[in-house]
């Protein structure tokens, strides 16, 4: 038998290595052995990795959206809740006008920090709705609860003796108007702080639709004592039923 020549020989030795390379690299070659950062995404094949091959940590960060990457572009209508809602995370500026009705608000569900300074009427609250628990001390003032308020001034006593009595009659605290009338109300009177309210005693009636007629008596006050003109805030309640 002839001896293969050495071109033979060599091929012979190429087609071995050939053959056995890659099964031997692959027995030789495990994760332990390969250099951590040498292997990058060109070396990876598309779309072999799966979701086991990540980390948690990995994975958890790409199962969660990031901040801010979800505009109101990709929203919805109608997909968005209030619970899907945080605490204050939508403010009046951001709401178009009447945008938001009745049936959108449960009950209790606006309190007095979110209503803006005079955004409540009157004519929007039901008849008795407000209760003296919803409104702060010190802020009601004599137009607010009585039917008629206001000054009456140029009221020249004079001089009034001990035990006397005087009567002044006021010009119309009010332009006449249809409805408007002070005969069947109550008038509270405050005299000015200058008054001399010692042994003095003060009251109101209406002389007429919008007069109110002002007594005082020096009840037990120095004698001919002179009051001169004053002046006192009214206001009036409806007595009538």
């Amino acid at each position: 038998m002839r001896r293969p020549s050495a071109a033979t020989a060599i091929a012979l030795l190429a087609l071995f290595v050939a053959l056995g390379g890659p099964a031997q690299a692959q027995r030789l070659i495990s994760g332990s052995t390969i250099r951590p950062g040498t292997i990058t995404s060109k070396q990876v094949k598309a779309r072999s990795l799966s979701v086991s091959d990540l980390t948690l940590a990995s994975s958890r960060v790409l199962q969660r959206t990031p901040p801010s990457s979800v505009a109101a572009a990709e929203v919805r209508d109608g997909s968005l809740g209030a619970r899907d809602l945080a605490t204050d995370s939508v403010f009046a500026d951001e709401l178009a006008p009447s945008a938001v009705g009745g049936d959108d608000v449960v009950t209790d569900g606006i309190g007095a920090r979110a209503l803006a300074e005079g955004a409540v009427r009157a004519e929007e609250l039901a008849d008795g709705e407000v209760a003296s628990a919803e409104v702060r001390d010190g802020v009601l003032t004599g137009a607010d609860v009585g039917r008629f308020s206001g000054r009456l001034t140029g009221l020249d006593f004079g001089v009034l003796d001990t035990g006397r009595c005087a009567t002044r009659t006021t010009a119309p605290v009010f332009a006449i108007r249809a409805g408007e009338d002070l005969r069947d109300d109550a008038i509270v009177l405050t005299p000015a702080p200058t008054f001399p309210r010692a042994g003095l005693a003060v009251s109101a009636q209406a002389a007429g639709v919008a007069q109110v007629s002002v007594t005082v008596c020096n009840v037990a006050g120095p004698a001919a004592l002179a009051l001169g003109v004053q002046a006192f805030a009214f206001v009036s309640f409806e007595a009538g039923s």
